[in-house]
Parts: C-alpha cells; sequence; structure tokens
C-alpha cells in the first residue's frame, strides 16, 4: 500500500513501481515514473488525477480504471503508453510522442492539450459505453468500439493518417 497524504514531495527522477503480486491500489499522486510489474490487479483511483511527469510502465496487470484521470504532466518529452484509460489528459509544454504500436484505448474524455505529438503507429480507440466527444486533433488510426454515441468536435480539424473505423 502506497498512501501518499498531503505532504510536499520532490518527484525528480524516482521510480514507483507497483510490483505486488495481490491486488494493488495507485492512488492519486503526481509521480514521476509510474511502473507496475508481477501479475497482482491494480486499481486506479475513482476519481483524482495520477499525473505522471516522466515514464509511464503498466505492464500486463490487469487495470480497473472506473473514474480515473491519467495527466501526462511533464515539461519534457513524454511517451503515452498503449492502455486503456478512463480519462487521459496531456498539460504542460512538452512534446508528446503516441506509442508507436498498440491501442490507446479512451473511455471517457481525452484532453489532448497544445502538446506537440508524434503519432506514427497508435490506434486511439473511443471504447466509452456512454456517450464521446472526439476533440479536433491529427490522430493515426481512429476507432470507436462501443455503443455509446460519438459527438465530433464542433470546431477545428479530425486529421486521420491511417484507418478510420467509425
Amino acid at each position: 500500500v502506497f498512501t501518499p497524504g498531503a505532504n510536499a514531495y520532490t518527484i525528480t527522477g524516482s521510480t514507483i513501481n507497483f510490483n505486488g503480486s495481490g491486488a494493488q491500489n495507485i492512488p492519486a499522486f503526481n509521480y514521476n515514473n509510474l511502473t507496475s510489474s508481477n501479475t497482482g490487479a491494480r486499481t486506479l483511483p475513482n476519481g483524482g488525477t495520477v499525473g505522471i511527469a516522466g515514464a509511464f510502465t503498466p505492464g500486463t496487470n490487469a487495470y480497473t480504471i472506473t473514474g480515473s484521470t491519467i495527466d501526462y504532466n511533464g515539461s519534457g518529452a513524454q511517451t503515452i503508453a498503449a492502455f486503456n484509460y478512463n480519462n487521459l489528459t496531456s498539460s504542460n509544454t512538452g512534446a508528446r510522442t503516441l506509442a508507436n504500436a498498440g491501442t490507446i484505448g479512451i473511455a471517457a474524455v481525452f484532453t489532448p492539450g497544445t502538446n506537440a505529438y508524434t503519432i506514427t503507429g497508435s490506434t486511439i480507440d473511443f471504447n466509452g459505453s456512454g456517450p464521446q466527444t472526439i476533440p479536433a486533433f491529427n490522430y493515426n488510426n481512429l476507432t470507436s468500439s462501443n455503443t455509446g454515441a460519438r459527438t465530433l468536435a464542433n470546431s477545428g480539424s479530425i486529421g486521420i493518417a491511417g484507418v478510420f473505423t467509425p
């Protein structure tokens, strides 16, 4: 169990690795690098934000993501991992690279921010069962794989460099 409390933390250079073989809860907290290893199930907070200033390595664990937000908030370059997110946000000024392969699933809201993105190879899949808005953004592959209503952004362009699977 990791209980960060309300203390002030300096996170530069650190890695928190949830490595238990049993189930573990990952609390809302601003991490530098966040890793999960071993075989236990992981639960992201039902509310609150998991901030990642460095790298997110989710491993192959089974995750419960309901209500959580992951915010890539580093000022340097970051790669957004192929993972099933609830809410996915990018803040701060660093360049972002979407995973070279695999699927970035979004069950609720995607807020790409104003970062410069490299998009080669990945698929963003809006996979929520409820309504979702697809923001103006340059996608490589764009998919909608569930039954929820989809609304396209009411301004801006939705660019698709690869395949669109509505």
